[in-house]
């Protein structure tokens, strides 16, 4: 979706930014909060008996999603998958690490997500240079001149609208036809017309 957030001036000025940000492993309240929704998926996995994924392999599972809960969602759904054609009675490990995504696609991903990252974060100094881009006076169109004649003899512009005093009518802005008073003159004419 990051494409879409710029294909123009205005999509990017009317749209709103919302990040769901990745369970960071470096941050502590994050790895909680990862162990606690694996726990709740494992209570939901239709075997047998419960598998103790987030006692013993939160860390490889974490790895393998890279703190997504829709690559985890996806990788114990395999997992499961595998080990109900097997008849087994639980989850095991065997059973994550054969269905677990491949370490060239995890890194592909993860260097995606932190590309994408990366566009969420503002710079510090963000105000000011938009401040020093404001300031910048912008360039001035030059008149493009017509060779071989003088400055004297170049055509005029004429004044934009904006510099006039309000009120004053711009040149050749006047309605083309009948005036309203052959207008008025008309009508009986017409009238008469239709009457027969």
């Amino acid at each position: 979706m990051r494409p879409f957030r710029k294909v123009n001036p205005q999509l990017a000025c009317r749209s709103i930014d919302v990040h769901f940000p990745r369970y960071d492993m470096t941050k502590e309240k994050d790895c909680l909060i990862f162990k606690s929704i694996l726990w709740a998926l494992q209570r939901q996995l239709p075997v047998e008996e419960e598998p103790l994924l987030a006692k013993k392999h939160w860390e490889f599972l974490y790895a393998r999603s890279i703190g997504c809960i829709g690559l985890l969602k996806l990788h114990l759904n395999r997992a499961l998958n595998r080990a109900l054609k097997e008849g087994s009675r639980t989850i095991t490990l065997d059973h994550l690490r054969q269905t677990a995504m491949s370490d060239v696609r995890v890194k592909l991903a993860l260097r995606n997500a932190l590309e994408s990252e990366a566009e969420f974060v503002e710079a510090e100094d963000a105000d000011a240079q938009l401040l020093a881009l404001l300031r910048k006076p912008l360039p001035r169109p030059s008149s493009k001149a017509v060779p071989g004649q003088s400055e004297q003899d170049q055509p005029q512009s004429s004044p934009s609208p904006g510099n006039q005093k309000p009120g004053k009518r711009t040149p050749g802005r006047d309605s083309i036809g009948l005036k309203p008073d052959a207008e008025a003159s008309q009508e009986p004419a017409d009238a008469e017309r239709a009457a027969g």
